[in-house]
């Protein structure tokens, strides 16, 4: 069930892609190969947060899901394009304005780590 709504993010995010010009296409696989790589946080979620029902029973024994990899993906995608598409701002605007909060995100999450 799980693989089923992680791969419906796919659907927007083909179309996002197939109406893109190539520079988003470009930004949409970039952002989205990124983002896939939040799928790999599997493990600190589960099972103390969730349990999903994943192919093949990996979250549960191993910590790691294909589907989660999937929805990270197009979801980093369709937030990469469709927010630019939905205000008509350009996507270097956006971009900037999201570079900037995940460096105030990582500013506040290193003030905490002890190096």
């Amino acid at each position: 069930m799980w693989l089923l709504w992680a791969s419906a993010f796919l659907i927007p995010w083909t179309l996002l892609y197939a109406f893109a010009d190539a520079d988003r296409r470009r930004v949409i696989w970039r952002t989205s190969l990124i983002t896939s790589l939040f799928g790999l946080t599997e493990p600190i979620f589960v099972p103390q947060y969730w349990n999903p029902p994943s192919l093949f029973d990996l979250a549960a024994r191993t910590g790691f899901d294909i589907e989660s990899l999937i929805f990270s993906f197009a979801i980093g995608g369709i937030g990469a394009s469709a927010y630019a598409w939905l205000t008509r701002e350009s996507l270097g605007a956006v971009l900037m304005s999201a570079s900037t909060v995940i460096v105030a995100i990582n500013a506040q999450f290193l003030k905490r780590v002890r190096l």
